[in-house]
């Protein structure tokens, strides 16, 4: 078998300006290149990483990567089959988005002081806030043994603000669309009010009911269960080694209501947050239905997965940092919006909880998952009440799918991650009614 290879290099520079309530603002500038080029022959792999972009440079890479292939250390067997690789011949893609005002230093700094005045005027009562604002800009190539080539020039824009007050913290990050030559202050600011509406009510609190509850989930908090659980569990690899696929698609219907889409670039006939046009092994991006009206469908894979396992090349395989080589994860990924009316939602609950966000999530292997609430509030009587003290919430993927019984037409997009994380992912969700473990 001929030696398969994927030679791939990336150059960044990323504009960060931090902003707070104590300090004056920060203004840093990071730059960096890298490159990698992976090796595949006879069922192994070898990896070989460095900095020298140059024709020679990636020329050596390609030289070491080859020699650094070797076999696992655990021999195939029934559980653990040969490595395949899905090889369809590849295609070419260019996406390069012009260079935007967005990203200079100037519209910046400018832009940290319209937030500035804004918090300092409407939101008071504060002890101390903090906004980040990083532009990135990011230059991708990558070329494959079979034919496939990438060039993309993409800008990309995050915001993380953090207030606090009365001993709590709240914080929430933004992933500007693209184009990000306009940036939406409107929205922005209609977050950062009710943030703090939020947060001004976490002074007087009750504890929550320990027990499976039934509970009506704001979009971001849906979005965030949602990483979690499909998120996580959806991926070839996963369901390889830990929670196996027919197990997945041999669960029993949900509710039609429930749909989940991966999607690569454009959904709802706008562009994604973090839109993804090939992925990082040079396979075109598609988008991904993974529950189709309540039926199990497919899954997210790469090269390996889908060859092995016989799956659908998916165009999921992403590059987590300049010293790792791609593995699977969601680009955009969103639990659909149905048709149920959110005032209909909160009034079907006699006794119950409104949960809108939370963080420190954790899932487990066996389809388990956790978060920590930081917003919530009581429902009594089908009206929303007194704010509640922060809980930890928990479930099973399974069981949770299955309760979801009433799906809003309320969609948002989330993005739930580290404002430093190399991969971006959106998650998307309407606000649903569904069961989980409080404690």
């Amino acid at each position: 078998m001929e030696t398969y290879k994927e030679t791939y290099t990336r150059k960044n520079s990323n504009s960060i300006i931090t902003l707070s309530k104590q300090t004056t603002p920060a203004y840093t500038i990071n730059e960096y290149a890298s490159a990698y080029c992976r090796a595949f022959q006879n069922g192994h792999w070898g990896i070989a990483y460095g900095q020298d972009l140059t024709k020679s440079g990636l020329s050596s890479l390609e030289s070491q990567a080859i020699q650094n292939i070797q076999p696992p250390p655990t021999p195939p067997s029934q559980h653990n089959p040969p490595t395949k690789l899905c090889l369809p011949p590849g295609q070419t893609k260019s996406i390069i988005f012009p260079e935007t005002p967005a990203l200079k230093e100037a519209k910046l700094h400018k832009l940290g002081q319209f937030f500035h005045d804004f918090i300092t005027s409407k939101c008071p009562k504060l002890e101390d806030w903090q906004l980040t604002i990083k532009a990135q800009w990011e230059e991708k190539h990558l070329t494959t043994t079979t034919g496939a080539s990438l060039t993309s020039v993409m800008p990309e824009i995050t915001l993380c603000i953090k207030l606090t007050a009365g001993g709590y913290t709240l914080e929430e990050s933004y992933g500007m669309p693209l184009p990000c030559d306009l940036i939406n202050k409107t929205g922005v600011c209609k977050a950062i009010s009710s943030l703090y509406k939020h947060l001004r009510r976490k002074t007087n609190t009750i504890p929550v009911k320990k027990g499976r509850t039934t509970c009506i989930i704001a979009p971001q908090m849906a979005s965030k269960i949602l990483g979690l659980t499909i998120g996580q569990h959806a991926k070839a690899d996963v369901m390889q080694n830990c929670f196996p696929y027919a197990v997945f698609l041999r669960i029993p219907s949900l509710s039609q209501k429930v749909s989940v889409i991966d999607y690569a670039n454009g959904a709802f006939r706008q562009m994604c947050p973090f839109p993804v046009f090939m992925d990082d092994e040079g396979v075109v991006a598609n988008n991904v239905s993974l529950i189709g009206q309540g039926q199990m469908d497919l899954c997210m894979t790469n090269r390996e997965t889908a060859g092995t396992m016989d799956m659908p090349l998916t165009g999921n395989a992403r590059t987590a940092s300049h010293k790792s080589g791609p593995s699977i994860h969601p680009r955009n990924l969103a639990l659909m919006p149905w048709d149920d009316s959110v005032p209909d939602m909160i009034a079907s609950i006699q006794d119950g909880y409104y949960l809108v966000d939370g963080n420190n999530g954790q899932w487990g292997r066996n389809g388990s998952f956790a978060l920590d609430t930081t917003i919530g509030y009581r429902i009594k009587n089908g009206r929303v009440c007194e704010s509640i003290a922060d809980a930890k919430v928990s479930g099973s993927m399974l069981e949770f799918l299955k309760s979801i019984s009433m799906v809003s037409n309320d969609f948002n997009w989330h993005f739930n991650g580290d404002i430093n994380d190399e991969i971006k992912i959106a998650y998307g969700a309407p606000t649903i009614k569904a069961c989980l473990h409080l404690n």
